[in-house]
C-alpha cells in the first residue's frame, strides 16, 4: 500500500485571541461522534485547521479501504488550472468529455504521474465507479472526472490521523464527485449535515479575515 510522505498533519499553534468564533464553532465540535465507519464510498474532510497544503479543506471519496491494507482515494474539489494536452490520446479525450471544469483534478500526492477515471453510478452502492481509460470509450452520456494522483495511507496510518482530529467522515451524496462548484464542496457538504457539523458549513477560507 502506498503512503503518504507526512504521515501527521501539521498543527499550527492556535491564537490567543482568534477573529473568527472557532471557539464555538470548531472546537465545541472537533469530538463529534457522530461519524459513520470509514467505508468505500464516504467521504473525508479535512478538520481545519488542518495545514498539510495536499489537504486543506480538502474532500475526499474514498474509493478501497482495508484495515489491513490501507485505504485509498482522491481529493474532488481541487481542479487543475487548465486543460493539460498529455501525449496520450485517450486521456485527452476523457478529460474534454468529461463534467466541466474540464481539467484534470489533483487527487492526491501519490503517483502524480498517474490519472484515475471516476464517474457517478447510481446502480453501485458507493455511488461511483472506475473506468478503464484504455479500453472503456470517453462520452459525455455519464458523468466523469480525471484526476491525477491519488491520496493513499498504509495500514492504521488514516485511523490515527482521525483519532488526531485531522477528518471528519461522512455521507457521500450522488454528484459530489461530479459537483460543478468544485471549490465549494468542502462547505456544501457540511451544510448538509444533521450534526453539530453543519455550523460549520460557512466556515472561511481565512478564519483571520473574520
Amino acid at each position: 500500500a502506498h503512503r503518504r510522505n507526512n504521515s501527521a498533519p501539521v498543527y499550527p499553534d492556535a491564537p490567543t485571541m482568534p477573529t473568527f468564533t472557532i471557539d464555538v464553532l470548531l472546537y465545541g465540535i472537533v469530538n463529534d461522534n457522530t461519524m459513520i465507519p470509514l467505508r468505500a464510498g464516504c467521504l473525508l474532510l479535512a478538520r481545519p485547521p488542518l495545514e498539510d497544503p495536499h489537504f486543506v479543506r480538502a474532500v475526499v471519496v474514498i474509493l478501497a479501504h482495508e484495515d489491513s491494507e490501507g485505504t485509498m482515494g482522491v481529493i474532488v474539489n481541487r481542479p487543475g488550472v487548465a486543460l493539460t494536452s498529455p501525449t496520450h490520446p485517450p486521456l485527452s479525450q476523457w478529460i474534454e468529455t468529461a463534467t466541466g471544469p474540464r481539467v484534470d483534478f489533483y487527487g492526491g500526492p501519490v503517483a502524480p504521474d498517474s490519472f484515475i477515471c471516476i464517474a457517478q453510478d447510481p446502480t453501485s452502492t458507493t455511488g461511483i465507479r472506475t473506468l478503464d481509460i484504455i479500453d472503456d470509450v470517453p462520452s459525455q452520456d455519464y458523468p466523469h472526472r480525471v484526476f491525477r494522483g491519488y491520496s493513499g495511507w498504509g495500514p492504521s496510518q488514516l485511523h490515527t490521523e482521525i483519532a488526531e482530529g485531522a477528518w471528519w467522515i461522512v455521507e457521500s451524496q450522488m454528484g459530489d464527485v461530479v459537483d460543478l462548484e468544485p471549490e465549494n464542496l468542502w462547505n456544501k457538504v457540511l451544510q448538509r449535515q444533521d450534526s453539530a457539523l453543519r455550523r460549520l458549513g460557512n466556515f472561511p477560507q481565512d478564519p483571520t479575515s473574520n
